[in-house]
């Protein structure tokens, strides 16, 4: 094995035991209590329409997520079509909440398109409006294909 071969192993390795110590760390220590508790997390199907997409809402706790919109759109260097995701966040709670949306567009059965998304710097301060956003790039006519949209909305706060 040449020189440059075992650095890049070496680098590899590190980088594998890197994500396990942090996955490892990321876990609850037996008998520790979990620091967030869960504000809401709502998952649903409903058949693929603007208004349907619209009207979808979760709230709960003085956290509100609404105003979903799924947008095409392209990629600004490459022009290559994408899809966007947004979403508006209000928190009325009095702390720091942490939201995030995933979408997955569904064709007779089978997915078509998925979309992920979360608030930047991963939380929303009290008394603040914040919005989700998300692109992925994706084949030309790709929105239109989608019959049934599965949503799964999930909030958590620090535990007070």
């Amino acid at each position: 094995m040449t020189m440059f071969g075992r650095k890049r192993l070496c680098c590899a390795v590190v980088l594998i035991l890197c994500g396990i110590s942090a996955q490892a760390s990321a876990g609850d220590a037996e008998g520790e209590k979990p620091t967030s508790s869960p504000v809401f997390n709502k998952f649903s199907c409903f058949p693929f329409n603007k208004q349907a997409l619209y009207d979808f809402e979760v709230s709960a706790a003085g956290v509100r997520v609404n105003n979903l919109n799924i947008a095409n759109g392209k990629e600004f260097i490459t022009d290559s079509p994408t899809l966007a995701l947004s979403a508006a966040v209000a928190n009325r709670s009095e702390v720091n909440v942490s939201v995030s949306v995933e979408v997955v567009g569904m064709s007779g059965g089978s997915p078509v398109f998925a979309l992920s998304g979360n608030i930047p710097f991963g939380y929303i301060a009290p008394d603040k409006n914040d919005e989700i956003k998300s692109a992925v790039v994706v084949s030309k006519d790709t929105l239109t294909s989608a019959e049934t949209l599965c949503i799964r909305v999930s909030g958590y706060r620090k535990k007070g």
